[in-house]
């Protein structure tokens, strides 16, 4: 592989994200190659209609008739907190544009594509991406896959899929890894370890841009195992998966018709009907309406228990993350205990 700089390279990030975590992940993409000289596109995943998640998750919220609905575009600047001297941007999406592919590709010279795990593979926003990509916009590439458990056995397919479908495009992906966030599935990651997570990933960012300026390649061959596991993808990408879920969500009595959650719907995939908010089949089960509710007013009547009882705030773990410093904590591989958190603490070099 040619080194980067040698390839004069314009490069674009593109991301889907729903609850902050890859949109974060993305900036600091951006980040580690603005740091190298090198400065990169930054593309976002939104139907027409989505709006930014507000600061009750990590992001902002679209605000006045004006204000762009095409993605998680935020127009000028925003504040951030400051994570031991890096920018640690809650506006995740500051300066994304939306993504209207090809037009938005034409002058990218290699394609970095960073996506949260959805069942062991990437969700549906990314593969209808690339399902619209030809072969004049071919070039090198980079996957990257965002989620709270790690590399880890099961997971460890995650972006095969994807990967395969690129090279039948005639895309070369010359590197893909696993970035690890806190995790808003099922279980919450410990405050602690989401502030080394925090803390680690401006390195791991800058780490990967080092290897591309290097030429360094970076393939994985996962086990037949994970690639099983990677075949539940398409079922909740079906009708009777995500659709379903979507169809199922409710709004209680807390509901107060704000239509936050139908500006803020990555998909479009929720209106006002009768002052009540009613969902389609469009839903990618990125849980951004679900956690986001300003009043807390939605329930998943299909597959609640998928969710974090408590929430899961981005903005939150920032703000903890701001005046903490890992070795300041008790020891994290005593949070980080047992089997469901061994890919957490590999990342974190605890084993």
């Amino acid at each position: 592989m040619a080194l980067l700089n040698d390839m004069m390279m314009k490069p674009t990030i593109v991301y889907f994200s729903g609850t902050g975590n890859v949109a974060y992940v993305a900036r600091q993409l951006e980040d580690a190659f603005l740091n190298a000289g090198i400065s990169p596109t930054l593309l976002t995943l939104e139907s027409k209609g989505g709006g930014a998640i507000d600061a009750r998750i990590g992001t902002v919220e679209n605000e006045g008739e004006g204000a762009r609905t095409e993605g998680l575009a935020a127009d000028g600047e925003a504040d951030h907190p400051q994570l031991e001297g890096e920018t640690a941007s809650l506006a995740a999406d500051r300066g994304a544009v939306p993504l209207s592919p090809p037009s938005d590709l034409s002058d990218s010279d290699f394609l970095v594509i960073v996506f949260p795990v959805h069942a062991f593979d990437a969700p549906a926003p990314i593969f209808d991406f690339v399902a619209r990509l030809n072969a004049e916009q071919r070039c090198n590439t980079a996957v990257f896959s965002v989620s709270g458990g790690g590399d880890v056995i099961s997971n460890r397919a995650c972006r095969e899929r994807l990967i395969r479908k690129l090279e039948r495009k005639g895309f070369t992906v010359v590197y893909e890894a696993e970035l690890t966030m806190m995790s808003n599935f099922l279980f919450p990651t410990p405050p602690p370890a989401a502030t080394a997570l925090l803390h680690i990933l401006p390195e791991k960012c800058a780490l990967v841009v080092d290897h591309l300026q290097a030429g360094i390649d970076c393939r994985i061959q996962p086990p037949l195992f994970d690639r099983m596991c990677s075949l539940i993808g398409p079922l909740e990408r079906s009708r009777s998966g995500q659709g379903l879920f979507g169809r199922h969500i409710r709004a209680g009595s807390a509901c107060t018709a704000c239509a936050w959650c139908v500006k803020s719907c990555p998909r479009g995939n929720i209106i006002m009907h009768n002052g009540i908010p009613s969902f389609g089949e469009k839903c990618v089960i990125c849980f951004r309406c679900l956690y986001g509710c300003p009043q807390n007013a939605l329930r998943a009547e299909v597959g609640q228990f998928l969710l974090i009882k408590e929430g899961y705030s981005l903005k939150a773990l920032l703000d903890y993350a701001k005046d903490q410093k890992p070795d300041e904590e008790k020891p994290l591989a005593d949070e980080l205990k047992g089997f469901l958190w061994a890919g957490v603490r590999n990342y974190l070099g605890l084993e």
